[in-house]
């Protein structure tokens, strides 16, 4: 396998603390404060969109260009740093950093990425949504967030 900017991908999910949460749940207490009833739809939005943000990321690591994984991890980072997904934007501020360094990023480690985003949707979706998401691929319900 050819050596490309997913080389340490393993290395930097095992730099996460053991014992970091998922959520933020201050941050998530002050977003249901301020924004109440339209947190639930916020939700379903990142939760809709975070399939497709973490699949744009992972294609650019394996495609190697580091200015798009940049790109692409510090758009995930403030998605999730928006929404109280503390290991989520972590894991993203460390690939964005890497890239930034020309590091390199196993290909083989990137499933973790992907299950670490599945349980920040699952784990968001279980605290805020009534209805089960999509699966990853299928569309996300219509939002009201969509159309203003």
């Amino acid at each position: 396998m050819k050596d490309t900017p997913l080389a340490s991908i393993s290395h930097t999910l095992r730099a996460l603390p053991d014992d970091q949460p998922l959520l933020d749940d201050s941050l998530l207490d002050t977003l249901d404060a301020i924004l109440g009833e339209e947190l639930q739809e916020v939700v379903a939005l990142f939760c809709g969109k975070l399939p497709g943000m973490v699949d744009t990321l992972l294609l650019s690591l394996r495609s190697g260009d580091h200015e798009s994984i940049r790109h692409q991890a510090h758009n995930l980072k403030g998605s999730a740093g928006s929404m109280g997904a503390l290991a989520l934007t972590d894991l993203a501020r460390r690939i964005e950093w890497q890239a930034r360094q020309r590091q390199a990023i196993p290909a083989a480690d990137a499933p973790s990425l992907a299950a670490l985003a599945a349980a920040t949707r699952s784990a968001l979706a279980e605290r805020y949504l009534a209805q089960p998401l999509p699966a990853a691929g299928e569309p996300a319900r219509p939002s009201s967030l969509d159309t203003e």
